[in-house]
């Protein structure tokens, strides 16, 4: 792999890492019901998904938000593409895909 595309890619895995940070403290902060410009931006409660007695909505993301907080520091130094990676860099569009879906 090139400097270049080494350098793009750790830009990548920061700015991803970044992101899992703020949106794992973003969910902690809406369970105890803090309300703020940080915890309602690009938010959404109305998903027909997740309606019911358990509020299981808030705490849905999680699992890929810890393990993109563990795995992104773990692959920083690692020399080429590797399964957890790509994993990586399918859970951004994943979140995505939830926060689109009705």
């Amino acid at each position: 792999m090139s400097e270049r595309s080494t350098k793009f890619r750790k830009w990548i895995l920061s700015l991803y890492w970044l992101y899992f940070f703020y949106h794992l403290i973003r969910d902690i902060l809406q369970i105890y019901h803090v309300d703020s410009f940080l915890t309602t931006i690009a938010s959404r409660s109305n998903h027909q998904w997740c309606r019911g007695d358990i509020n299981y909505c808030s705490y849905i993301t999680f699992p890929v938000e810890l393990f993109a907080l563990i795995a992104i520091p773990l692959i920083w130094n690692r020399p080429r593409v590797g399964t957890v990676e790509v994993l990586v860099y399918i859970t951004f569009p994943l979140l995505v895909l939830m926060w689109v879906l009705p």
